[in-house]
């Protein structure tokens, strides 16, 4: 770990009990020449499973939708800059339905936003003392929060999400000069504080920061995986033993066969990219076969940022929700 990254790796729910609902809906109150009015708001959600293999000289993330309600979004990767990309689940676009009004659309903004407060200007967590976490990563994470933030003060009605789940996950996978490549998640969850009968206030927790990548001393170096929200039954390195199709095209294709294993014992720091990279197509497109949405990029330690298969559409090209979409706002 380089010092100023170095935090203490604590065991964290990344998999969370699956709600099987893909949006949410609450209430913004606006005043209109003194009267109040409200408004209601609809959040979608990307829904799916994030894939990060961290090989030789390069990092390979591949990110498959699995809509868990009708109108629940794909995870979406994103570009920071040439040697950082995000993959965003959970609240990432957000709507007022009366007025089809766009209010925000996190994975277009993600790269621009920056804190807007001293504080976020002047990371509190920069310090070793202080947890450790690295001033650029910060800016991230707090514009971030900033952000939610102020999306979270016109939410006033109910709601629901289960305890262990973020409102907002960031997964970043970079690489970093004199360092190597890592990879963070940022957690954002929020809570609501009854001000009066139905009227709630909502606030957002600052991010909680983990690093998957490097692993700790002596844990396996291979395939990161988790899902938003819920856990799968089987995770996805389990299945690769009894994956007939995977098999049959190893077979065919030996390198693949020897990213499957490498993957299995624990080690994928000697993957070669293109066998990684094919192993990754052959995998999603397989998981996709029930028309699910899937893309895969690409980091490379002197080549940068690179798209091996682009999404088939973005969360700013995606349709207004129907009015009988499933919500968060009710039990």
């Amino acid at each position: 770990m380089r010092n100023s990254r170095h935090i203490l790796l604590a065991v964290v729910a990344l998999l969370i009990a699956f709600t099987g609902i893909g949006a949410f809906r609450t209430q913004r109150t606006q005043d209109q020449t003194s009267e109040a009015r409200s408004e209601e708001i609809v959040a979608n959600q990307a829904t799916g499973r994030i894939y990060v293999l961290v090989i030789k000289d390069a990092i390979v993330v591949g990110a498959l939708g699995i809509p868990s309600e009708p109108g629940s979004l794909p995870p979406e990767i994103v570009q920071m800059d040439s040697k950082r990309m995000a993959v965003l689940l959970g609240a990432v676009d957000w709507r007022a339905t009366d007025s089809g009004k766009q209010i925000a659309s996190l994975a277009r903004e993600l790269p621009s936003l920056r804190p807007q407060s001293a504080a976020g200007q002047a990371p509190h967590l920069q310090q070793e003392d202080a947890g450790g976490v690295a001033a650029d990563l910060e800016i991230v994470g707090i514009g971030v929060f900033e952000r939610l933030q102020a999306i979270a003060t016109q939410l006033h009605a109910p709601i629901h999400l289960p305890d262990a789940q973020p409102v907002l996950q960031i997964v970043l996978a970079d690489y970093v000069e004199d360092y190597g490549p890592e990879v963070w998640t940022l957690d954002y969850k929020l809570h609501q504080e009854e001000l009066r009968a139905n009227f709630l206030q909502t606030q957002i927790n600052r991010p909680h920061y983990v690093q998957l990548w490097p692993p700790d001393k002596g844990q396996p170096h291979s395939l990161i995986e988790f899902s938003y929200p819920g856990v799968d039954p089987k995770s996805f390195s389990e299945s690769l033993l009894n994956d007939s199709r995977l098999k049959s095209i190893g077979g065919a294709v030996p390198k693949l066969a020897d990213v499957q294993q490498a993957i299995l014992a624990g080690d994928t720091r000697k993957i070669l990219p293109a066998d990684a990279i094919t192993f990754m197509r052959a995998a999603l497109s397989g998981l996709a076969d029930n028309g699910s949405n899937y893309a895969i990029a690409a980091i490379g330690e002197h080549t940068g940022f690179t798209w091996i298969v682009q999404p088939k559409g973005s969360v700013e090209e995606q349709k207004d929700r129907p009015a009988s979409a499933p919500t968060l706002g009710r039990p």
